[in-house]
């Protein structure tokens, strides 16, 4: 809708995501958590403390490390496909790699993704049903 162009993997795990959401029924948790804090909290009503600033950082620290964490296995692949490319491109300087190095190194990711697809979305629901359990103990 905005015109701005993304990544198609990146589309790709933002689908499978929601349809694990959608697959767990964690969207009808949302909205009952919508209506939950509603009540709790009306609009126009919120007080910020100095506490729940800490509370905000120490979430998205958590958020990032998590992040992290699912993305390590495909960064090691791609930072050893570099090594490798570097030392054939040393051993074998006549050997022009750059032109068979992107498509080796695009497929290698793929793979990469496909091998670990299943233990990175495992990780996925388990971080999201701790995120709704602990946003349930909140309300």
């Amino acid at each position: 809708i905005s015109g701005s162009q993304k990544p198609i993997v990146g589309q790709a795990l933002l689908l499978l995501a929601i349809l694990i959401l959608l697959d767990l029924s964690f969207h009808h948790q949302i909205i009952l958590f919508v209506d939950h804090s509603l009540k709790a909290v009306p609009l126009g009503q919120f007080v910020f403390e100095p506490e729940l600033a800490k509370n905000i950082v120490k979430a998205f620290s958590h958020l990032f490390v998590i992040g992290f964490s699912m993305a390590f296995p495909i960064l090691c692949l791609v930072l050893l496909s570099d090594i490798i490319f570097g030392m054939i491109m040393k051993t074998h300087p006549q050997f022009n790699l750059l032109a068979i190095g992107f498509p080796v190194k695009i497929a290698i990711g793929f793979v990469g993704i496909i091998l670990i697809a299943s233990a990175i979305m495992g990780r996925f629901k388990e971080e999201i049903s701790l995120a709704f359990s602990v946003i349930s103990k909140i309300f």
